[in-house]
């Protein structure tokens, strides 16, 4: 096939959640198809990473996002009944190329990753196909319910316009993709959901594999994107009620947060004592390796959490809000802990903490269904099977030990 990809960031390096999915989906894809890539940059510095892509697509075409520019688009669209985002994500100059690539050779399949990108696709002619990952607007709708002044304003506005748009991307596009059955619920609550296919993310077993056995101190590790908001609030919230009785408990703890570009609040959990804001590192395994728990206190979460399979893999017991792993096909508390309340995150991680058996055994069980449901390997098949299906293509089989 020959494959159009549409992305609104570049799928290297894959060290968040949107870029994840299109990076392992992709590659491999591109190791048995042509994939040209389109997308956007957000700054100069993502430049360096296009020579990665390179490497497995047939061709890279991008633009930069000027962060102004997005802005002032984004307000046109919504004064105009559109999405925000649909603007923000807007680039004049990453269209003219697209409609180059499409007189210059003939697509089998276009896919808009993500609802912002399928503005690009709405005169297309071809098969397409968008993978909207999440219900973006459902997650607008959980901001503005924690917001509040301006803010709120504009997050349920924003809900508001998006939800109509993502109605009208399900009735016009040929395939729709979604990241897990919890998020089709949502989806069919306003659209059809009846030609919606769910393909979950997968997880990296080999590569998050801990080298030795899980160290004895009590560390608690959470690992996220800090300049995401679901994560520093989670993160803000489980520090200010939940880790005063966790400590206490459990005396000597230490609650390590590890992630990109935090926030001054996220800085500030610093100063709260056994709490170390480590922020970006180059490689996050070693983190989980060291820790003894993983926490995952999201109370605003959609889709499926790679956070929640990265810890996994890597051997961790996890103790996670329901939000957080409501798109995993395990269950709690065989294969996690679950907790909402400040008592249930102590009770947790006090047991997690105290009791090695109990914590082994639910590691055990989490990493073994890790390796039985998530490989990258066969989520990217399930993918290829779609693009197939949609432009009217057989799907070859799936090929043994693809590289990871």
């Amino acid at each position: 096939m020959n494959i159009l990809f549409l992305s609104p960031r570049i799928p290297e390096p894959p060290n968040k959640g949107d870029k994840i999915r299109s990076h392992h989906f992709m590659r491999r894809i591109a190791s048995r198809h042509e994939v040209h890539l389109a997308c956007l940059l957000d700054d100069e510095s993502e430049i360096v990473h296009v020579e990665a892509a390179e490497r497995w697509a047939a061709s890279v075409t991008w633009r930069l996002r000027s962060a102004g520019e997005s802005a002032l688009r984004g307000a046109v669209c919504a004064l105009t009944g559109r999405p925000l985002s649909a603007g923000w994500f807007r680039s004049g100059g990453l269209r003219g190329a697209i409609r180059r690539l499409r007189r210059e050779r003939r697509f089998d399949v276009a896919v808009a990753y993500c609802s912002s990108m399928a503005p690009y696709l709405h005169d297309w002619r071809s098969p397409r196909v968008v993978d909207l990952v999440d219900v973006d607007s459902e997650k607008w709708r959980q901001y503005a319910d924690r917001s509040r002044g301006p803010k709120r304003v504009v997050y349920a506005l924003e809900h508001r316009l998006l939800r109509g748009y993502e109605a009208r991307v399900v009735r016009e596009f040929d395939r729709i993709v979604i990241i897990s059955l919890g998020e089709r619920e949502i989806l069919g609550r306003f659209a059809d959901a009846s030609r919606v296919d769910v393909v979950t993310n997968g997880v990296d077993v080999d590569a998050f594999a801990r080298p030795g056995p899980r160290g004895r101190e009590p560390v608690l590790v959470f690992v996220g994107a800090l300049d995401y908001f679901a994560n520093a609030e989670g993160i803000a919230h489980f520090v200010r009620e939940a880790w005063p009785d966790v400590r206490e408990r459990v005396p000597g703890t230490r609650l390590r947060i590890v992630g990109r570009r935090p926030g001054s609040d996220v800085r500030s959990l610093g100063s709260v004592a056994g709490v170390d804001v480590v922020g970006e590192v180059d490689d996050v395994r070693p983190e989980l390796w060291r820790a003894s728990l993983a926490v995952v206190p999201l109370r605003i979460a959609q889709g499926l959490q790679n956070k929640v399979l990265e810890a996994m893999a890597a051997g961790l017991p996890v103790l996670t809000s329901p939000a957080a792993v409501r798109g995993v096909e395990g269950e709690a508390p065989v294969h996690f802990r679950v907790a909402e309340t400040p008592k249930e995150w102590a009770d947790g991680a006090e047991l997690l903490l105290r009791n090695r058996e109990a914590a082994e055994a639910t590691a055990g069980r989490a990493l073994e269904l890790v390796r039985s449901r998530y490989s990258w390997d066969r989520k990217a098949g399930e993918y290829e099977r779609i693009l197939a299906e949609a432009a009217g293509m057989p799907v070859p089989p799936v090929r043994a030990g693809a590289t990871d």
